[in-house]
């Protein structure tokens, strides 16, 4: 149904073909009875279609001016990702009595999105997140955001137990504190930051672990190719630009897909949610995330979902990393056009 409109304004001797037929027979429709013809319009009320926009420049850095840094005059914008609402009031009441600047991200997904329009500096991460936790956006982030705009990452996280700060520094973050919050503990940490910031010129954050070396099996750029080629060299950019959008804005409801199947022990629904995933990406040359949801689908079609987990854990790096090469592979296309 268009949920449109029609109207006009008809000639005074104008039949329509119907009633012309109901008078005069089928033969109306060869030869109508009408002499002068007649003008209409109509709307039609549709769903907009996609407009691909240029892939926007990296968010310039936020600059603070160093000497009001170090006064307390001026802080550090902060990115605060956080997705219970409790936990967010508390944070942002501190944060203002702390004399911060900042925005809130409800997941991990988010956050990367946030950091894309803002190159946030300082970013406060819980890690217990719908559609992507934190240790999971940490590592994206390690992989998209490199030197000299890497932020400073603080993980929030109700949990104290043994090996947790290690797991969030390995993720890539750069301090740890626990919840609940206390002021002189956030206090501290975002100094730490600044910091860190401020001394190294270059932003790199202290205790910044080392980037992974790019794996060529990551991406088959083989079949990426093969594909672009097909679109030609006047439209390859665009296309690939609106495929990695499609791509990125998919992966995280199809990843809370299979973690749902894997906590409900439901072995179809995490085939059909590993099968839905492999297939985009494959199409993409995204051989790694492709090889991890094979097996994935393969437990569910044997029947179980034992070992799932640890095969899903891998995944959002996984992911992150196949964006990172798309993206490599998006802009070096940009630079052949010019």
């Amino acid at each position: 149904e268009s949920m449109g409109s029609v109207a006009g304004n008809p000639s005074p001797t104008w039949v329509s073909f119907s009633s012309a037929a109901d008078k005069q027979g089928a033969g109306a429709f060869l030869e109508p009875a009408i002499d002068s013809g007649a003008a209409f319009y109509f709307t039609i009320a549709t769903t907009a279609a996609y407009a691909l926009e240029p892939a926007p420049e990296r968010a310039p850095q936020i600059e603070v001016d160093p000497e009001s840094r170090l006064s307390g005059t001026q802080k550090t914008p902060v990115l605060l990702v956080e997705d219970n609402p409790v936990n967010q009031t508390v944070a942002q009441f501190m944060l203002k009595q702390l004399g911060y600047e900042f925005k809130i991200a409800n997941n991990g997904a988010e956050a990367i999105e946030a950091l894309r329009e803002t190159a946030y500096a300082l970013v406060l991460m819980d890690i217990e997140m719908p559609i992507m936790d934190g240790i999971s956006a940490a590592q994206a982030i390690r992989i998209e955001w490199q030197t000299p705009n890497y932020p400073y990452i603080i993980a929030l996280t109700a949990y104290a137990m043994a090996g947790d700060r290690e797991r969030c520094i390995n993720a890539g973050m750069q301090d740890y504190i626990t919840k609940p919050l206390r002021m002189q503990d956030l206090q501290t940490a975002l100094q730490r930051g600044e910091n860190s910031l401020f001394l190294e010129q270059d932003l790199l954050p202290r205790n910044r672990p080392n980037l992974p070396q790019e794996n060529p099996m990551i991406l088959d750029q083989s079949i990426l190719d093969g594909f672009l080629q097909m679109a030609g060299p006047e439209v390859a950019a665009a296309l690939l630009h609106e495929l990695l959008e499609a791509y990125a804005e998919d992966v995280p409801q199809r990843l809370v897909a299979i973690e749902r199947a894997i906590a409900q022990s439901d072995p179809e629904a995490l085939r059909q949610a590993a099968h839905a995933l492999r297939s985009g990406s494959i199409n993409l040359g995204a051989v790694q995330v492709g090889q991890l949801c094979r097996e994935l689908e393969q437990m569910g079609k044997s029947g179980s979902t034992t070992g799932a987990q640890a095969l899903y854990q891998q995944l959002p790096l996984a992911v992150g990393q196949t964006i990172g090469a798309l993206k490599s592979t998006y802009q070096n296309l940009q630079l052949a056009a010019v």
